[in-house]
């Protein structure tokens, strides 16, 4: 198989995710927006609140793909779940971030 031809796979995949994806940029923007990005330090509560979302990510993955946390046994399937939560952190810290720049300058 192609490199072209394994993007055209990974393109087809994504097409039923394109209204969440969509979703989740505009929530982004959204919160850049409302946050106006000011240049202070965010409150030391932001790194907890992304920390607990991305451990809540990885455990529930597995029930959101009807599957069991016991189940996770091979090397990759560690990988995924570790994978999953630090995405899933870093995609709650982007998303807070101007939220909680903004509320401790209140």
């Amino acid at each position: 198989m192609t490199f072209l031809g394994a993007l055209v796979i990974v393109w087809y995949s994504i097409i039923p995710y394109w209204w969440l994806i969509a979703a989740m940029l505009s929530g982004l923007v959204l919160s850049y927006l409302l946050g106006r990005k000011r240049r202070d330090r965010p409150s030391p509560w932001l790194y907890v609140v992304s920390i607990v979302a991305g451990v809540a990510a990885a455990l529930l993955a597995p029930y959101m793909t009807q599957s069991r946390l016991l189940y996770v046994a091979t090397t990759p399937d560690y990988i995924a779940l570790m994978l999953i939560a630090i995405v899933a952190a870093f995609y709650s810290w982007l998303l807070l971030k101007p939220l909680f720049q903004s509320a401790r300058n209140r």
